[in-house]
């Protein structure tokens, strides 16, 4: 008893260590950046809709049906629009606050079955990923549909762990695929129970008398309460068409077969996750290695490693892939690659070649920008953007010199030097440059130079991102004579439209008053008046 009281002050003191930092890396500066990426445009201003509509069934993007996602993330914008105002702080407050909670799970469930310092690396391994960081700081769904796999999961071993007695556990999981699949649909389903089945059988205690003790019929009673109303009045409300869409559109079709030019080869989702959760990953192979042979052995790791497997496989044969599509693995794999560091601290292990590795990287990424930035003829202003990632390979560069050193601790140094080195220059990453760059886009730029006093309208694709910082629909013509006919009836109007189509509109009496390109894109934004 009188050495649990200090080790528990320990563990509540590290805790508070992740707290601090998980606070800095996803809420500080949260809003600065405006709402202005495509799938943030479309998420937040559908929960505005919402908001002004009182409309809690059918979600709408421009007052027209939108089908993409169910409808989690958009209670819970505009919950934190009730709070905090219609803005992009809070767009993004909660996802923010799924971060948190994913380190801070992932911690805790590290140290419980391993150690604290198995847990605390985790943490920091999160924290250290500018990926993750991006993802948890944006107003999209996906970080809902991570905290619900991950505390799932978490949940669910528990359960098993306690040799399935604490009935809790099994709740807490049906639960959390309940709200999952009001956050992205099947998916949330689909990996949980195959991670758990998989498990079970390579335990060999796949057998009826197992599933029993499960009680699948209460999880399915728990799931129906949750997520089958919405559905259900959803598909009422809009006569099948939300749901015929969702699931053969959005996620049938999109898993069969490339969406919107985001195709790619077999191995592309682990190039994905390797390049995303740098810069721990260099240790990738090395941490599966470790991992089999602890797998053959341990329970616990044999767990985790097949929900890594499980995801990563399931969509790497998904057809479209994007990098955000596997994030779900992030939490579970940084346990692995922490307890690989974790050996490698207390055995002593040379490291030297990852830490070059992680050299060359880091003089890279300053290079990069150097070179980039200046050809984003809107980014010019921000040509010094690259100096201060020179704190990158600096701080790389220690951890290298602690390698060539006789320190007793010099493994401790180097990981430490380099997993912070990531973090800090993410916090520049999230805090400063992303909020730099993309006030600069064209439709933030536009607005602020030639605020729309008359009602805006658009011709064939525009970016939705004029919905948010407008506050108002934008309306939308698919043909030029439809659009001829509405300016001559409003020829204040102002109207919006992408490269690809200005040549339709030459014409129409209209004139250009401003041209924008998109940030990394290869589309020009066009603001035109009636002569």
């Amino acid at each position: 008893m009188l050495t649990y009281k200090p080790k528990l002050k320990i563990a509540d003191k590290r805790l508070l260590f992740i707290v601090c930092l998980s606070v800095i890396t996803f809420f500080v500066h949260l809003g600065k950046a405006p709402i202005y990426i495509l799938d943030e445009a479309k998420n937040a201003q559908c929960a505005r809709e919402m908001l002004l509509n009182h409309n809690w069934i059918v979600p709408t993007f421009n007052q027209t049906l939108r089908t993409d996602k169910p409808p989690l993330h958009y209670f819970f914008m505009t919950a934190a629009y009730v709070v905090f105002g219609v803005n992009a702080f809070a767009a993004r407050f909660f996802s923010a606050v799924c971060g948190l909670l994913i380190v801070v799970a992932t911690y805790l469930f590290a140290a419980k079955h391993i150690n604290k310092q198995v847990g605390l690396l985790s943490g920091f391994i999160l924290l250290s990923s500018w990926h993750f960081g991006l993802e948890m700081r944006m107003a999209v769904p996906d970080p809902y549909l991570i905290l619900l796999i991950i505390l799932a999961l978490y949940s669910i071993y528990l359960f098993y762990n306690s040799s399935f007695t604490q009935f809790k556990y099994a709740f807490y999981f049906y639960v959390c695929i309940g709200f999952g699949l009001l956050a992205k649909g099947p998916v949330a389903l689909l990996l949980p129970v195959i991670t758990i089945t998989t498990f079970l059988l390579l335990q060999k205690q796949l057998t009826w008398a197992t599933i029993v003790q499960f009680k699948p019929w209460y999880g399915i009673m728990i799931l129906i309460s949750i997520s089958l109303p919405w559905y259900y009045l959803v598909d009422r409300q809009t006569h099948g068409l939300w749901t015929s869409e969702f699931l053969l559109k959005h996620n049938y079709h999109r898993y069969i077969s490339p969406k919107e030019k985001h195709g790619g080869f077999f191995l592309l989702t682990t190039l994905y996750i390797i390049v995303g959760l740098l810069p721990s990953s260099v240790f990738i192979y090395q941490t599966t290695v470790h991992t089999y042979k602890k797998a053959l052995i341990n329970s616990f790791i044999r767990f985790v490693a097949v929900g890594v497997i499980v995801i990563v496989v399931f969509f790497s044969f998904c057809s479209t892939k994007l990098p955000n599509y596997a994030m779900p693995c992030y939490p579970l794999l940084s346990i692995l690659l922490a307890n690989y560091i974790d050996q490698v601290l207390r055995n002593n292990t040379t490291i030297k070649p990852y830490i070059i590795a992680l050299l060359v990287i880091g003089c890279a990424i300053p290079i990069v920008l150097y070179i980039i930035i200046p050809q984003q003829s809107s980014l010019k202003p921000l040509s010094y953007t690259w100096l201060p990632y020179l704190l990158l390979p600096t701080g790389i560069a220690i951890a290298l010199y602690y390698q060539y050193s006789n320190t007793l601790y010099k493994n401790r140094f180097s990981i430490y030097f380099a997993l912070f080195s990531f973090m800090i220059t993410g916090w520049i990453l999230h805090l400063y440059t992303y909020s730099q760059v993309y006030t600069l886009n064209p439709v933030t730029t536009g607005l602020n130079t030639y605020p729309v006093h008359e009602p805006l309208v658009s011709y064939r694709l525009y970016n939705p991102a004029y919905n948010f910082q407008l506050k108002q629909p934008v309306k939308r013509f698919e043909n030029v004579d439809s659009l001829r006919t509405y300016l001559q009836m409003h020829p204040e109007s102002q109207v919006v439209t992408h490269s690809d189509h200005l040549e339709d509109l030459k014409d129409l009496p209209l004139v250009i008053y401003f041209k924008g390109d998109d940030i990394f894109e290869k589309h020009t934004n066009y603001m035109l008046k009636h002569l």
